[in-house]
């Protein structure tokens, strides 16, 4: 978000905000989900949850890139999804085309012991989140080893296993998530 100071403009502002897909009104009214979880305790293990609502139609290029290269020492990552099992990429994608929106993050732990298996960790979390969204949700997800800190990227597809559109609750995405991902990684540790 840019504005040009200097002319008073806020052209460039509306310029960006043109580009982001919009949701199709109040969430309240589409029925938008999430329970409220509680900031975690002083000393809790930290994560780093960052995300972004994107359209379905760009999943094919986004699971691509997901793979390509991001894997220990270069391979490509794999893609996972509820219990560990492996992902049918195709099918994913073009069921997540049709959605009207997707949700895609991106997880880190802060101070994490090097052996710490995130896999088992963000089935535990996404498991989790189900229970908090209170729907079956469908998901995969890809542990990148290509910087300095690993982290795993995570889609979330708009609508839930039942075909049903998924909202989710403004205050679940900028605060719930990464409370409970900090409960999941503490209890790990």
């Amino acid at each position: 978000l840019e504005i040009d100071v200097t002319y008073g403009r806020l052209s460039a502002m509306r310029q960006t905000q043109q580009h982001r897909p919009r949701l199709p009104g109040n969430l309240r009214q589409l029925g938008a989900v999430g329970r409220f979880v509680p900031p975690p305790a002083p000393g809790s293990q930290q994560t780093v949850v960052a995300g972004t609502i994107t359209k379905g139609t760009t999943t094919g290029p986004h699971l691509q890139y997901l793979q390509q290269g991001k894997g220990r020492d270069g391979t490509d990552a794999a893609l996972f999804g509820p219990d560990g099992r492996p992902v049918d990429v195709t099918a994913f994608a073009l069921a997540a085309q049709q959605d009207p929106h997707q949700f895609r993050m991106s997880m880190s732990l802060g101070k994490a012991h090097p052996y710490f298996a995130l896999q088992p960790y963000i089935e535990a979390l996404m498991q989790r989140v189900e229970k908090d969204l209170g729907r079956p949700i469908d998901w995969l997800a890809a542990t990148h080893h290509d910087t300095a800190h690993t982290h795993t990227h995570l889609v979330v597809r708009g609508k839930d296993l039942d075909g049903k559109d998924l909202y989710i609750k403004n205050d679940y995405l900028t605060h719930g998530l990464r409370y409970r991902a900090d409960q999941i990684a503490t209890w790990l540790l």
